[in-house]
C-alpha cells in the first residue's frame, strides 16, 4: 500500500481505534494459505469394474484492508472449503456401461463481510453450505457412431447464514456514516 493510500485510510479510521493501536499500519495481510488435494483410482475388477476418488482441501485466513474491531485489532476474512467425489463404473457387457458419482463439498465463510463498507467482526455473516450431488448413469454405444446416455442425480444442498462467534444475543447493530463501518453485529441475518 503506498503511502499515499495508507494516509487516505487512517483519515478514515475513527479515533477510538486509532487510540486503542496508536502504531496501526493499514494493509492487508494473508496469515495462511493451505492448498492440497490426493486422488486414487484403478480396477476393482479388470476389465468390468473400476472406481476413482479424490479430496481436495483449501483454507485461507487473511486480513481485509481498513476493517477493524474496537480495540483496534483487524477483522478476519476465513474461509475453508473442501471437497470429496467418488465413481464407480461397472462395464456390463462390451457396448454398456452403468456408473455411479458422488460428490459432496463443505464451504464456510466464517465472517463473510460487506463489499462496499468496512465492517467490526461481529457485523459479519458466518456462511456455512454443503452442497451434494448423487448420478446414476447408463451410457450404450448402439452403433459405431451412435451412444445413448440415461441419467438421474439428485443435488442436495444446505446453505446457512448464521451470526459469527464474536455476535452475542443484545448486542444491537450501529452504523458509522463518518466512515461507512457496520458496527457489532448486521442489522439482519
Amino acid at each position: 500500500v503506498s503511502e499515499e493510500v495508507r494516509t487516505q485510510i487512517l483519515r478514515n479510521i475513527p479515533a477510538r481505534i486509532k487510540a486503542a493501536r496508536p502504531d496501526l499500519k493499514p494493509g492487508s495481510d494473508i496469515r495462511y494459505l493451505y492448498d492440497s488435494g490426493v486422488w486414487l483410482a484403478g480396477p476393482v475388477k479388470v476389465n468390468k469394474l473400476w472406481f476413482s476418488t479424490s479430496f481436495h482441501h483449501q483454507q485461507i485466513l487473511q486480513y481485509l484492508l481498513g476493517s477493524y474491531n474496537e480495540d483496534g485489532t483487524p477483522v478476519p476474512d476465513d474461509n475453508f472449503l473442501w471437497n470429496s467425489s467418488s465413481k464407480l463404473a461397472w462395464q456390463v457387457n462390451p457396448t454398456s456401461q452403468l456408473s455411479y458419482f458422488y460428490t459432496i463439498q463443505r464451504k464456510v465463510n466464517g465472517h463473510r463481510a460487506s463489499t462496499t463498507m468496512f465492517v467490526q467482526s461481529g457485523a459479519t455473516t458466518r456462511n456455512d453450505k454443503t452442497p451434494q450431488l448423487n448420478q446414476v448413469k447408463w451410457t450404450s454405444s448402439m452403433r459405431s457412431n451412435m451412444v445413448v446416455d440415461v441419467s438421474g442425480s439428485l443435488n442436495r444442498n444446505r446453505d446457512w447464514f448464521t451470526w459469527p462467534s464474536e455476535a452475542k444475543d443484545g448486542d444491537i447493530a450501529g452504523f458509522d456514516a463518518v466512515t461507512n463501518t457496520l458496527l457489532t453485529v448486521l442489522p439482519t441475518y
